[in-house]
């Protein structure tokens, strides 16, 4: 797996928990806002139905299964950031192992990872 020191650091970036919570004089049906629990800063108004899938647990569930697909993560290069307060995340990886001759182009697998509070991005990823 990734160096557990830098990794730990990247994911501290954007370890931070949500609250859903109603805003006045709009009923809950039509819309919410959804709230960082440590600066109480809205991060983006939201539907009703709206459930948010945490970053931490986001990103790591995909590692966790590219680890068991056998990607090896021996030479590796992780990169998070966070945009808009900490409302939307995207992770990186490079994998320096996996290469392909693409013309003349040695190209390395790289993989990406996105995921929202707002509801700009919903949770995906690529290679």
């Amino acid at each position: 797996m990734l160096d557990t020191k830098l990794y730990e650091e990247e994911l501290e970036k954007i370890n931070f928990q949500v609250n859903i919570e109603e805003i006045d004089g709009i009923p809950l049906d039509m819309a919410q806002k959804i709230v960082r629990t440590d600066t109480e800063d809205a991060l983006g108004i939201i539907k009703s139905k709206y459930r948010p899938i945490n970053h931490v647990d986001a990103f790591d569930g995909a590692l966790q299964t590219i680890s068991k697909a056998g990607v090896c993560f021996d030479n590796a290069e992780l990169k998070i950031d966070s945009y808009e307060n900490g409302a939307m995340a995207k992770m990186e990886v490079m994998f320096k192992d996996h290469t392909a001759l693409v013309g003349k182009h040695n190209l390395y697998l790289k993989y990406i990872a996105r995921n929202s509070y707002n509801g700009r991005w919903k949770f995906q990823s690529f290679f």
